[in-house]
């Protein structure tokens, strides 16, 4: 039988050979270090929310809380932003353009096409695209008056003859140099067409009647009885004396 001091001695050596129960989920204790893929990967079996109906246009905004601008001062606040914008163009950028600048030379006698366009000054407008050309068949000096007879003829309504000027537009295109091109081809082709010697037109009469029944059109006249005269200003007086007086005496109220 052993001894009770050597029973001291073996317990602590059976308790080592003993395994210590671990609670379940959880790693053993070691003496050796593990790595990082040795731990149980928790994997939820939660299924994941699904989504909800809403707009992916629409933008959450907080409550206004007293923390920010107005959307008065927001406004305020882009106002003073372009007009520093454009400070700043005036500033630095437009002292540039000096160095583009040409002297102004007047056309020559070869240059008889005036291009008009349209601007809205940055906003955007369905009529902006629309090119006009004018130009004068007496100015096309390769071309002999029965051409230009003949010119005149082709482009009918669109001559004045008051001015002496054809005036052509288009807006078919998107982009203003589309419709400019169109232009230019097109008087291009006129100028063609007047030049062939096969027809001259000679049968065919001018025809000014837009212009004519432009002439005779009624214009706007000021009626005679609404003018001015002595009897109508003294009636005027008379009428304004008497609402004064129907006024001091208390007839009308304001």
């Amino acid at each position: 039988m052993a001894s009770p001091f050597s029973r001291t001695i073996l317990l602590p050596r059976l308790l080592a050979r003993r395994a210590i129960p671990t609670p379940p989920g959880t790693r053993p204790l070691t003496s050796t270090p593990t790595r990082s893929y040795d731990h149980q990967i928790l994997i939820s079996k939660t299924p994941p929310p699904e989504p909800a109906d809403s707009d992916p246009n629409d933008i959450e905004e907080k409550d206004w809380e007293g923390d920010d601008f107005t959307s008065s001062g927001h406004s305020e606040l882009l106002r003073h932003r372009e007009a520093r914008s454009y400070a700043r163009l005036a500033m630095y950028e437009m002292p540039l353009l000096s160095k583009l600048s040409k002297p102004f030379r007047p056309p020559s006698r070869s240059e008889v096409l005036r291009f008009r366009y349209t601007t809205y000054l940055g906003e955007t407008h369905p009529a902006e695209k629309k090119v006009v050309v004018e130009f004068a068949p007496r100015d096309l000096a390769d071309l002999t008056g029965a051409q230009r007879g003949k010119l005149i003829k082709l482009v009918g309504a669109r001559f004045d003859p008051g001015s002496g000027i054809v005036k052509i537009s288009c807006e078919m295109f998107e982009l203003q140099a589309q419709n400019k091109r169109y232009l230019s081809d097109l008087v291009d082709r006129l100028i063609l067409e007047a030049k062939d010697e096969s027809d001259d037109f000679g049968d065919i009469p001018f025809d000014f009647r837009h212009y004519t029944a432009k002439l005779k059109r009624p214009k706007a006249r000021f009626p005679k009885a609404w003018r001015m005269n002595e009897e109508r200003m003294a009636r005027i007086k008379e009428e304004r004396a008497a609402f004064a007086k129907l006024f001091e005496r208390g007839g009308i109220t304001v």
